[in-house]
């Protein structure tokens, strides 16, 4: 093929060069010239007739589709999109069938959009091209108001795929992502919640709480619940708070469409995000890294001195769960303090595993100064944790523990805090906080897997689970409007902020209060049962089989709050 002359435009004069760069590799492209704005691009492409042009989509006096507009779609060489704001290159992609690269990008991408480049070229179809770049500037220049989304690209499991926003029932925040559900699927997507309502089709979407947004066509009734609260229950059954603020909102877009029937929605059949048992490495910040999956969370701070573990998960996962740490440790070093939120099987079950892998301090002699040089892993608890993994091997127990309200050392940089929470979950929960990393840790304290587990017989309460959410959102500093900031590692489930433990605790204080008035009324535990007290969280926290039922959950409330002397039949 004869040589092909190419146009850079781009103002940045760093991603000039690297295009630059990428193409030296490619004899068969003639780089005939270089532009830092649009408007001598438009100059330059009349002036030299390029076969080919990289053309940024944001640049000052002439954007890109402004430069496509002034040179004439009919006279445009062939167009290669370069930009960091995919609603635009896909967009055209996808519409149009022009190629883009998304910056930041790598060789194996560029290497792609050249190979199509070629095609179009030989294929000369510049007549076909130009009518379709002239449609897509007209599409630019009569759309008011931001680009609206129509398809996300989307990462999960491994893959990357093209999502139409259509699909979406609803999307909740998720720290710096948001969470998109689509009947029993959920994915992560990198936006913040008013991102994501600005660009999304004001006409589907709206938005129902600060942490969520629903597409309207799903909706199937608004159901009117305590205290002048509202419930939106989607055609698949899902019940969403609807704060107050929003409701005349929603309520004027549903009657644009429509009718809204009202009919009772049916009870979850299980938790939402569900564990898949795979394990799974997460980033949090700082030094901190989430290895989820395969029951509850592990909570990881690696740094030039080893590592610490928070929580153990089950034995038979140890071997993983090192391979991962070994794979994101900075130092040759390996774990050197293993912290228990709890004593419950999934918390410690890999304790005796680690210690056997490792080494236990229980064998050795304890070093008071942590930090300081050691050959095994110590392990971290409250005392009550202790007095509960008695019947556990020496290797497992606790070689440390504390009493009282914390316990504090200096590693890899940063303080790190124990917090025993009594009577939470259990008598002995502790919350971790990595101050430098803003990072906390949560035990089963909270999690967004379910109501949270309250065991009576280990001195588990409803109010010192409240107490316990208090004070992660004591620690907790919010950024962004409420999203990002110091994020939270749940005991199970996904990554979350300061504003996903305040909903949390909202839900949990709901409850509380309204399982309290109902035992003010002399209910018995059956009568609150059947009275549903849960019910708008149910779709998002309930579950009617596992290890722990809504039903169990009501009962937990019920036990902590009732006098003895009250009827539980």
């Amino acid at each position: 093929m004869e040589k092909i002359s190419a146009l850079i435009v781009d103002d940045e004069p760093l991603a000039r060069e690297g295009m630059r760069i990428h193409l030296e590799e490619h004899t068969e492209i003639d780089v005939i010239g270089e532009c830092g704005d649009g408007a001598s691009a438009v100059i330059t492409i009349r002036d030299l007739h390029p076969d080919l042009v990289f053309l940024d989509v944001q640049m000052p006096g002439h954007n890109g589709f402004e430069v496509i507009e002034a040179v004439g779609a009919d006279r445009m060489p062939t167009v290669i999109f370069v930009t960091a704001y995919d609603e635009y290159a896909l967009r055209a992609f996808e519409v149009h069938a022009l190629d883009y690269l998304l910056k930041p990008f790598g060789r194996d991408r560029f290497q792609q959009t050249l190979q199509h480049a070629r095609a179009i070229l030989e294929r000369r179809r510049a007549g076909d091209l130009g009518r379709r770049l002239l449609a897509l500037v007209n599409d630019i220049k009569t759309e008011p108001g931001p680009t609206r989304l129509d398809r996300l690209v989307v990462k999960s499991g491994g893959r990357v795929f093209f999502l139409r926003t259509d699909q979406i029932d609803w999307i909740e925040a998720a720290g710096n992502y948001v969470r998109l559900h689509l009947g029993d699927e959920s994915h992560l997507f990198r936006e913040t919640m008013n991102r994501m309502e600005a660009r999304l089709d004001g006409r589907r979407f709206v938005r129902i709480h600060r942490s969520r947004i629903v597409n309207t066509e799903r909706v199937k009734e608004l159901q009117p619940w305590f205290n002048g609260e509202h419930v939106v229950i989607l055609q698949n059954g899902t019940r969403l708070t609807l704060s107050r603020g929003y409701r005349e909102k929603l309520q004027e877009q549903l009657k644009r469409g429509a009718a809204v029937s009202r009919a009772e929605a049916p009870r979850a059949g299980q938790a939402k995000n569900p564990d898949t048992g795979e394990i799974e490495v997460l980033r949090v910040q700082g030094n901190v890294y989430l290895i989820g999956g395969g029951g509850s969370n592990v909570t990881v701070q690696v740094g030039p001195s080893g590592s610490i573990m928070v929580d153990s998960k089950s034995g038979p996962l140890t071997d993983k769960v090192l391979a991962e740490i070994k794979k994101i440790s900075l130092s040759s070093k390996p774990v050197q303090y293993l912290l228990n939120t709890s004593a419950d099987a999934d918390h410690v079950g890999g304790n005796e595993a680690i210690g056997k892998a490792l080494g236990s301090a229980n064998t050795w002699t304890i070093i008071n100064t942590p930090g300081g040089s050691q050959t095994a892993v110590q392990v971290l608890a409250h005392d009550n944790v202790a007095s509960r993994m008695t019947h556990l091997p020496a290797s497992a127990a606790p070689s440390e523990t504390f009493v009282g309200r914390e316990k504090e050392f200096y590693f890899n940089g940063e303080p790190v805090f124990m917090y025993h929470v009594p009577n939470a979950h259990s008598d002995g929960d502790s919350i971790v906080f990595f101050r430098h990393s803003d990072v906390v840790a949560t035990g089963d304290i909270y999690r967004t897997d379910s109501y949270p587990v309250i065991d009576l017989q280990k001195g588990g309460n409803v109010q010192g689970v409240i107490d316990g959410l208090n004070l992660v959102l004591d620690l907790a500093v919010p950024a962004h409007h409420e999203e990002g900031g110091t994020f939270v590692v749940p005991g199970h489930g996904r990554i979350s902020d300061e504003f996903d433990v305040l909903e949390y605790r909202d839900m949990v204080t709901i409850i509380r209060d309204r399982i309290q008035a109902m035992i003010a009324k002399k209910m018995t535990l059956q009568q609150v049962k059947a009275a549903r007290p849960t019910l708008d969280y149910d779709s998002r926290y309930g579950a009617t089989a596992g290890n722990w039922t809504t039903d169990m959950f009501v009962e937990a409330v019920y036990r902590s709050l009732a006098p003895a002397t009250t009827s539980t039949r």
